[in-house]
C-alpha cells in the first residue's frame, strides 16, 4: 500500500493520527504553510531532495510520492 503524498494530523485531537487532513480543503492554507517551511529548511540545509519539488508536475503519475 501507498502513502498518501502528504500527511498532516492534528495531535492534538487525534494522537493515533489517523484522520488525514492534507486532502481536507479546510486545512489547505495550514497545508501549504507547511510544505513552504519545509522547503525553507531543505534550503537551508542543502537537502538534495529538494530538487524533486522542481520536478513535481513530471512526476504526477509515476508512482513518486513527495
Amino acid at each position: 500500500m501507498f502513502r498518501p503524498e502528504f500527511e498532516l494530523f492534528n495531535i492534538s485531537t487525534d494522537s493515533s493520527e489517523s484522520n488525514n487532513l492534507a486532502s481536507d480543503d479546510s486545512y489547505k492554507n495550514i497545508l501549504e504553510f507547511m510544505k513552504a517551511k519545509m522547503k525553507d529548511f531543505q534550503h537551508k540545509t542543502k537537502d538534495p531532495w529538494l530538487i524533486i519539488w522542481e520536478h513535481y508536475s513530471s512526476l504526477q503519475g509515476t508512482g513518486v510520492n513527495l
